[in-house]
């Protein structure tokens, strides 16, 4: 129950990291051969055969999964978006919207957008806080990190909606109601959706990544989007979008531990 096959699946996701980090191994030592076997519970025969059968199979695939006698591997398919039937924007005017990691770059974009296009309420969380605004100006002027995160906040400000930044673990389920909560009282509305965007990236070799180093890069992105969900799963007409990376799909160099978080 870890991969995909059909939109019934059921999906084990916690499982689910070991994918990117089997894409990612035999990039960094191409000696192993590494392939995920996604089974059906056909009994301990049947398995054993495809299991078997597996071993003599020269090809370099990282995902094969079995349903009903068929072997499935996954593969890109080229699409002509513009000739794709449109879905529908799933984003309501005047809409409440929480986003995670939303000073960051992508989330800025998207911050923008919601508001110019959909005169969006945003309630905006990351790890780092903002300082005093008093401030400001004296950061403005040293051009580091925080200026930057000043600037985005101050080019949101300047749009004429309505913005909060709040500093908040959102592996913590409960600093994270407090804040919606007081988002609530403010707005007088619930939460039309979340887009969680937020993700710690790391480069580590896997025959040196630590147990520690692994676990930080996976919280943000498993528990954090856990967290987050726990918000709105009761609330059948918000939408949850949760952000990943090509990584999840390629594996890549150094990057284990972020493709095993992407996976999720």
């Amino acid at each position: 129950h870890i991969q995909s096959i059909s939109s019934n699946d059921p999906i084990a996701y916690e499982k689910s990291t070991v994918l990117g980090l089997l894409k990612t191994i035999p990039q960094e030592l191409p000696s192993l051969n590494c392939r995920h076997i996604d089974l059906p519970f056909d009994g301990v025969e049947t398995n054993g055969d495809y299991i078997l059968q597996e071993l003599f199979v020269s090809s370099k695939e990282r995902e094969v999964a079995y349903r009903n006698g068929q072997r499935f591997v996954p593969r890109l398919e080229k699409v002509d978006l513009p000739s794709e039937p449109k879905s529908p924007i799933p984003f309501k005017q005047g809409g409440t919207y929480l986003l995670s990691g939303g000073l960051g770059g992508v989330g800025i974009q998207i911050a923008h957008y919601l508001m110019k296009y959909y005169q969006a309420r945003l309630l905006l969380v990351g790890r780092t806080s903002l300082p005093e605004k008093s401030t400001w100006n004296a950061h403005l002027e040293q051009g580091n990190a925080i200026a930057q995160r000043i600037k985005a906040y101050q080019g949101l400000l300047q749009l004429g909606g309505e913005v909060i930044y709040e500093t908040v673990d959102i592996c913590d389920d409960k600093q994270l109601l407090t804040i919606v909560e007081k988002a609530k009282t403010l707005w007088g509305k619930n939460l039309d959706g979340i887009i969680h965007l937020a993700g710690t990236f790391h480069e580590q070799l896997v025959v040196e990544e630590t147990q520690e180093n692994l676990a930080a890069v996976l919280r943000p992105k498993m528990l954090g989007a856990w967290a987050l969900h726990q918000l709105i799963k009761d609330n059948s007409e918000s939408i949850f979008i949760n952000f990943s990376s090509v990584n999840d799909f390629f594996g890549g160099t150094a990057v284990g531990a972020y493709a095993a978080a992407n996976s999720f």
